[in-house]
């Protein structure tokens, strides 16, 4: 008995309806994209208190400095001696 030769077609190069049940075979590995990363690490940064408070010290400083509506004594200049 002759044996017939077997064709297993393999993927989309012979049919174009077997490729289009499968999703596609891209894998990202980065975190950020160019419009995520600075909201991102924004947020990130802020779940930490201590950034939370020198960044409120920061905006005091400057409307000190800036505007009428605070009046200090420390300054973001050091006084020459």
């Amino acid at each position: 008995m002759a044996r017939a030769e077997r064709q297993v077609p393999f993927g989309a190069a012979f049919d174009a309806a077997v490729g289009k049940s499968f999703p596609r075979n891209f894998v990202t590995t980065s975190k950020y994209t160019l419009l995520s990363f600075l909201p991102l690490v924004t947020f990130e940064q802020f779940q930490k208190r201590a950034n939370v408070y020198f960044t409120f010290i920061c905006i005091l400083m400057y409307l000190g400095e800036t505007t009428p509506l605070i009046d200090s004594s420390v300054s973001r200049w050091s006084p020459e001696h």
